[in-house]
């Protein structure tokens, strides 16, 4: 019986030592992920401040900038409406004191002021200068009275993105060589105004009135001329590349050398238009180019005649000698038929209104003449009639 007992208890001994172990175990792992989460909770805390303080930080910074911008748009609205007003009293006090537009000092006096002044305006307060010189009448031209009285000059001035958007009379406005990209000058009138190379790229005049206004020479890319009347208007060689005339009247407008490459036109704009002689059509061919002698006296003039003054002579006499065979043809030369020196003559041609079929690389001429003994002709090709430089093209007895 004892040995049967003993045989009994040992299983329940290892029972008993197995149970210990596994609380043991159990404790131990409990104690173990009791650490871990300790050591989380400890590593998070810091880590939540940090991102808190992070997040805190950014806050901070974002508020301070927009306090920055804030306040450096309140200072520079205050320095833009200090300068427009010391503008506004200098010129006001001027028209007061005498009559400006008989006074070239004077005028360019203003001019000086209006051009420094523009540079440091913003577009609004440039907007308010402009209304402030077309009311006090320096930019109206008075074709009645051009003798007795001038405009103020604001060539080069810096007038872009600025937006007429109420309707307003603007007639015998004058702003020629302004920039004026990006602007607008919507349902206006401005008749008789005065735009000569203008700088007025993706400008807007939509639904405005522009009878006899002068466009010559102006950029116009992509400008909007929507429901705009545009009688009589010069577009004399503008470039209106990409131009919009939809629903335009361009009743006697003169499309001289004008680039309409791209514009927006139907043929009924074409036909209405007045001039388009060497005109760049939105098709890309080119309308009634004009083909005529441009040396003056390069024609049959006869013996009768003398040698015309556009031409410049280096020889001591230049004399018409009648041809042997017809009294109808002569020729140019020397009084001293033995001289050896050399004899010539000169002209200046020019061609501003076949740029656009010079610059497309379409553009052929012939310079041709008759000569004999040492003697030669010049001709110079000018592009524009105040810069005198060109291109220079000699003929000769070889």
């Amino acid at each position: 019986m004892l040995s049967s007992k003993r045989k009994y208890s040992q299983p329940q001994d290892q029972d008993q030592d197995q149970d210990h172990h596994y609380q043991q175990t159990k404790q131990e792992s409990t104690k173990d992920c009791h650490d871990w989460l300790t050591l989380l909770v400890t590593a998070l805390v810091p880590l939540m401040i940090g991102v808190f303080t992070v997040v805190i930080t950014i806050a901070q910074q974002s508020s301070a900038d927009r306090q920055r911008q804030q306040e450096q748009q309140q200072a520079d609205n205050l320095q833009n409406e200090r300068i427009f007003s010391v503008y506004v009293d200098d010129i006001s006090k001027l028209l007061l004191t005498k009559e400006v537009t008989m006074d070239n000092k004077a005028l360019i006096y203003i001019r000086t002021k209006t051009l420094s002044s523009l540079r440091k305006l913003d577009t609004q307060r440039r907007k308010h200068l402009l209304l402030f010189l077309y009311e006090s009448q320096l930019l109206q031209y008075d074709k009645a009275k051009k003798h007795d009285r001038s405009t103020l000059n604001l060539a080069g001035a810096n007038l872009n993105h600025i937006h007429i958007d109420k309707p307003r009379n603007f007639n015998n406005l004058s702003l020629p060589g302004v920039e004026l990209n990006n602007a607008s000058f919507t349902d206006c009138h401005l008749q008789h105004s005065r735009f000569a190379d203008a700088q007025m790229n993706n400008i807007r005049f939509t639904n405005s009135f522009l009878a006899g206004t002068r466009f010559s020479r102006c950029s116009l890319e992509q400008a909007d001329f929507r429901n705009t009347t545009l009688t009589h208007v010069s577009f004399r060689s503008a470039v209106l590349r990409h131009a919009d005339f939809t629903r335009a009247w361009t009743k006697g407008v003169d499309f001289t050398n004008a680039d309409l490459y791209g514009a927006l036109m139907t043929e009924k704009h074409l036909e209405e238009a007045e001039f388009l002689e060497n005109a760049r059509l939105p098709n890309g061919s080119f309308a009634m180019i004009q083909e005529k002698n441009l040396v003056i006296n390069g024609e049959n003039v006869g013996c009768h005649k003398k040698l015309l003054s556009p031409w410049m002579m280096e020889a001591a006499i230049i004399k018409t000698f009648q041809h042997y065979s017809s009294s109808l043809n002569c020729s140019f030369g020397i009084a001293n038929l033995s001289s050896m020196s050399p004899t010539s003559i000169e002209q200046s041609v020019l061609v501003a209104n076949y740029s656009v079929l010079i610059d497309s690389g379409k553009a052929e001429y012939n310079f041709s003449g008759l000569f004999g003994g040492n003697a030669y002709a010049r001709i110079t090709f000018l592009t524009n009639g105040a810069v005198k430089t060109g291109k220079r093209v000699m003929i000769g007895k070889n």
